[in-house]
């Protein structure tokens, strides 16, 4: 398997999400102004978790409006561009993948060392992804967001496991 797999960013999908998450924060702005203490508090915690889904959609539909590539598999590993911060995963580090968790459109990249995987603060990006991961009950850059790729997730699923089977 010497050829290079490369998935893009289906733009129409996360244009969607974004309006539905711009809808969401709207909502909750009018609910902030119109409601009691402790509705606001959760309101103001919303909307700054809203807000942080929504920079890195931004971010991904930049991606996707420069024709980035969203997945790259190669015969030495992944490299995941749809994380607001780009991350290369070995096929040697890599255990498994698994679906079916929480977030149901999206896989999971199951490696040896997941401590490895998790983001520094170093910048604005790394700074989101870092919230992402303190969020996440697994560690956020190790979750491929199958929701704004141009392949069904049982294709891409597919593909990687026969990616990682030829590797070893």
């Amino acid at each position: 398997m010497n050829d290079t797999v490369e998935i893009r960013f289906k733009k129409g999908n996360i244009i969607f999400i974004i309006v539905l998450t711009l809808l969401g924060l709207v909502l909750s702005v009018f609910f902030l102004f119109r409601s009691y203490l402790a509705v606001k508090i959760i309101c103001v915690i919303w909307i700054i978790l809203m807000l942080i889904f929504l920079t890195e959609r931004i971010v991904q539909l930049n991606k996707a409006l420069k024709r980035n590539v969203a997945l790259k598999l190669s015969e030495e590993g992944l490299i995941n561009f749809t994380p607001i911060k780009t991350v290369y995963i070995p096929w040697n580090k890599i255990e498994g993948f698994q679906t079916g968790l929480y977030r149901t459109s999206s896989i999971l990249v199951n490696v040896s060392n997941p401590a490895q995987y998790k983001p520094k603060i170093k910048d604005y990006v790394s700074s989101i992804a870092y919230l992402n991961d303190m969020f996440s009950s697994k560690r956020y850059l190790l979750w491929i967001d199958v929701d704004v790729l141009d392949i069904k997730k049982a294709e891409l699923l597919a593909i990687l496991q026969k990616r990682k089977l030829h590797a070893a």
